[in-house]
């Protein structure tokens, strides 16, 4: 008698049953380690079904795909930090070339707030030299100088541009600051006459730090964040524009009968 072909196991059963046997069946198997037992139609039917079934499921589509973008964000992060730092090794094992380069860049408001903090810790290594009269010179002719240059950075290029905000506050602010600028550099003028032993030129020194500490402080609470405000989208290029033009006054200056770089003196 011939043998008639029939179906077995898994593909003989009801669709109801396949349907919960591939759902049990599939947890169970992963968590043994067996799902490789099924024979090979029985594994296509049940994965075309099941197939069928989650991606009639929308809602747990969109879950595994919000996962998923949650999954692929956070190992893109991972790789940006990654790069991050091995890009600052990179920086440090050639000299650290190019974090000076991106510290180097400024906004305009920065470059200020810079200026005056150097000029305050000049002001205070002035006060410890005592007696020391040729070091005194050197700081007052130093000074000078930093104060020379930063005037004329604040009026050639940063009170401009604040004025050019049609603010009325900020027009005030800057015509204060003109006034005070005067004043510093009378003082500066007469510094310049004097000699490393004239009396009176620590009682001019002291003027000129209070008339600069007052402005310093007055621009720093007011101006400053004002500008900020007013010329956010500016502060970058002014920033740039005002070292190049500090570094242009340097080298007038260096060359000029005047000037004079002390560091190697403060040391």
């Amino acid at each position: 008698m011939a043998r008639q072909n029939s179906k077995r196991g898994f593909a003989a059963m009801a669709p109801q049953k396949q349907r919960e046997i591939a759902r049990r069946g599939g947890q169970t198997a992963h968590q043994k380690g067996t799902a490789h037992e099924f024979t090979p139609d029985e594994a296509r039917i049940a994965g075309q079904r099941g197939g069928r079934a989650v991606s009639s499921n929308r809602q747990y589509m969109a879950e595994i795909g919000r996962r998923g973008g949650r999954s692929s964000g956070q190992h893109a992060a991972k790789l940006r930090q990654t790069q991050n730092t091995n890009g600052d090794n990179n920086d440090h094992d050639n000299g650290g070339t190019r974090g000076r380069h991106w510290s180097a860049a400024q906004s305009a408001t920065e470059v200020i707030r810079a200026d005056h903090k150097k000029v305050e810790e000049l002001f205070g290594q002035y006060e410890t030299r005592s007696e020391q009269y040729s070091q005194k010179d050197t700081l007052v002719r130093h000074l000078c100088q930093e104060l020379d240059i930063h005037t004329r950075l604040e009026e050639e290029i940063f009170y401009p541009a604040v004025q050019a905000a049609r603010d009325e506050e900020s027009e005030q602010l800057v015509t204060e600051a003109l006034k005070e600028h005067k004043t510093v550099k009378d003082l500066i003028a007469q510094l310049r006459e004097m000699t490393p032993d004239d009396a009176s030129r620590d009682s001019i020194v002291q003027q000129l730090k209070e008339c600069v500490m007052h402005h310093v402080e007055e621009e720093e609470k007011e101006m400053l964040p004002k500008a900020e405000q007013l010329l956010s989208d500016q502060l970058e290029s002014l920033g740039a524009r005002m070292q190049q033009r500090k570094h242009e006054l340097v080298g007038s200056l260096q060359g000029s009968a005047h000037a004079e770089m002390p560091e190697q003196h403060l040391q």
